[in-house]
């Protein structure tokens, strides 16, 4: 015979309420603030608190870190040649074009020689007609030297004639000279390149009055371009290694020609000139970047800068987990900042442990949990 034990419909309903209002409780703490492990053996669940999921990262420490350096500067011609006329005239044409290409001798201008032209006729004809002065003097030289040497004819006479021949010779002399130099002028009024390379500059145009030595026509001479560029006073040279020039993405090695000595005071810094190993054509005057390493003799690490924080102090800090999994401040010092990452030194050992990429979402004595 079975028994039936009938409860009281108020007692049922109640019983509901309880469970329900109990599992409404545990529910929502089992999915936002813990962690449910299932103890198989004993069948008990055991409710756990949970720290927040973060990536750790696993410092290693260096002796040394190798810094990469840039310096903007500009490329220039290996040399320039501004070429002038050596006497004062008036520009007849100029023969070339800025940007072409010319070899030594090439004609680059020239001036106008017809007042030359008329100076150098009337000093040849100077020298033309001293010398037959000076042809015929010397003939009655010889005649009467003959005379005196009979006593057909007084000595003093003969010593009118050596003096008349000295003055010619004189004359004659300085006459060539003049004509040598018309000569040279002449020749200098035709403007030729004195080296092979690439015209810049024309500072003067067609029927322009120009002085001695103005300058003309600017050519570059032909060689491997220079790379100019300001490093900073307190750069030792020697220091910098792995140098190489940036051009549009694309690196050229460098041999370091020279340094001058002076500061420039606006700037602090001194002019080093680089020549560049490089067989493609760049407008000079282009802008390039020298990169070049520098060893930092310092014991840090790398650490990604989402790692980095500023503390309240302003110092920059990392978070690092021990054993017991609880995220501590680790006050750090930036040295110096490549990309994504920076050189930091503090009191770190090799293997501590920081948190990673978001580090903003823990705070220093917070719970953490690695990914």
């Amino acid at each position: 015979m079975i028994s039936y034990i009938l409860y009281p419909l108020g007692y049922l309903g109640a019983g509901l309420i309880v469970l329900v209002a109990a599992i409404a409780i545990v529910q929502p703490f089992g999915k936002n603030g813990a962690e449910i492990d299932s103890a198989e053996a004993s069948g008990i669940q055991v409710l756990q608190p949970a720290g927040v999921i973060v990536n750790l990262i696993n410092l290693e420490v260096v002796g040394s870190a190798a810094i990469e350096r840039h310096f903007p500067g500009r490329l220039e011609a290996h040399d320039s040649v501004n070429v002038a006329f050596e006497y004062e005239g008036r520009v007849e044409s100029v023969s070339v074009r800025e940007g072409e290409t010319v070899r030594a001798g090439d004609i680059l201008a020239r001036l106008r020689i017809d007042r030359l032209q008329l100076d150098h006729e009337a000093i040849g004809a100077t020298v033309a007609s001293v010398t037959q002065q000076l042809r015929l003097t010397e003939q009655e030289e010889q005649r009467i030297s003959r005379l005196v040497s009979s006593g057909a004819v007084a000595a003093n006479q003969l010593d009118r004639l050596r003096a008349q021949r000295f003055a010619l010779e004189a004359e004659l002399s300085n006459a060539r000279n003049a004509l040598g130099q018309m000569d040279l002028r002449l020749e200098d009024a035709v403007l030729v390149s004195p080296v092979d390379g690439v015209v810049g500059s024309i500072m003067a145009s067609q029927q322009e009055a120009v002085a001695a030595g103005q300058p003309v026509v600017s050519v570059f001479k032909d060689g491997l371009p220079r790379f100019r560029v300001g490093l900073p006073a307190n750069l030792d040279i020697a220091d910098l290694r792995d140098v190489t020039l940036l051009i549009d993405d694309a690196t050229y090695p460098v041999t370091l020609v020279s340094m001058r000595p002076d500061v420039d005071p606006r700037s602090n810094t001194r002019t080093a000139i680089f020549s560049v190993d490089m067989d493609d054509e760049f407008s000079f005057g282009k802008s390039a970047v020298l990169t070049g390493n520098i060893l930092l003799d310092l014991r840090g690490a790398w650490v990604p800068v989402d790692a980095l924080r500023t503390s309240s102090e302003g110092s920059w800090i990392v978070l690092a987990v021990a054993e017991d999994m609880v995220a501590r401040r680790l006050d750090v010092e930036v040295q110096h900042l490549r990309g994504s990452h920076a050189f930091v030194t503090g009191p770190f050992q090799n293997g501590t442990r920081i948190v990673g990429a978001g580090s903003h979402k823990v705070v220093a004595g917070q719970t953490v949990r690695e990914n």
